[in-house]
């Protein structure tokens, strides 16, 4: 969790640097957001160290509560270049998936996805005075539960992109849609077969939230 409070200590020492008042343009300035939607996660299971054994894909899938903080640099009228840095509070289902021998189903395991946190870049424009659209570029870790009681960190790349729209006084709400791509570690997936391989989690999340800027 150390690699995730560099932005924070970065926004807050941003935050604090700036004087506390109205906005001057929308959109601007430090701020917190909460959202909820749906997760759904893919673990692709490549590349068995043992012959003749292979692993089908798992699809953990859950519930989001995400909570973060940003903070939105204003270039010109209508430019926002965020940082954000944010939190899912939900785990994933546990999902699970065969393992084969020489093509036969030979037993099965488990993923379960948790303590997820991403870090990320947000460039966006007005498209109307209160209404910003923006895009995601980021850097997600989560903890994977496989079976065996082994805890391992995955990592990967986020992509993605929303709309937030002005509903009062430095508050908005926001849809967005993210796209994740894991970086291939090597693990043991299943006790009983002995077996590692190469997992990769990559997939989606739906979200829609609340969120302000002060």
């Amino acid at each position: 969790m150390k690699k995730f409070l560099l932005p924070v200590i970065v926004m807050a020492a941003a935050f604090a640097a700036s004087s506390v008042q109205a906005q001057s343009k929308p959109f601007e300035g430090f701020g917190a957001y909460a959202s909820t939607g749906y997760n759904q996660y893919t673990a692709e299971v490549s590349g068995s160290s043992v012959s003749g054994i292979t692993f089908d894909s798992a699809n953990p899938a859950g519930g989001a509560f995400n909570i973060g903080l940003d903070y939105t640099w204003a270039f010109g009228d209508d430019k926002r270049l965020g940082l954000a840095a944010e939190s899912n509070l939900v785990s994933s289902s546990e999902s699970t998936a065969a393992y084969n021998y020489n093509g036969s189903a030979e037993g099965s395991y488990t993923i379960k996805v948790k303590n997820y946190y991403q870090v990320s870049v947000n460039p966006g424009f007005l498209i109307q005075k209160d209404a910003l659209a923006y895009a995601k570029l980021g850097y997600y870790s989560a903890t994977l539960s496989i079976t065996g009681g082994n805890d391992y960190t995955q990592d990967g790349f986020l992509f993605g992109g929303g709309i937030k729209k002005m509903v009062a006084n430095n508050w908005y709400v926001f849809g967005e849609f993210n796209a994740r791509s894991g970086i291939s570690a090597n693990k043991t997936v299943s006790n009983s077969s002995g077996a590692t391989a190469d997992i990769k989690v990559g997939g989606y999340s739906a979200l829609f939230g609340i969120g302000t800027n002060f």
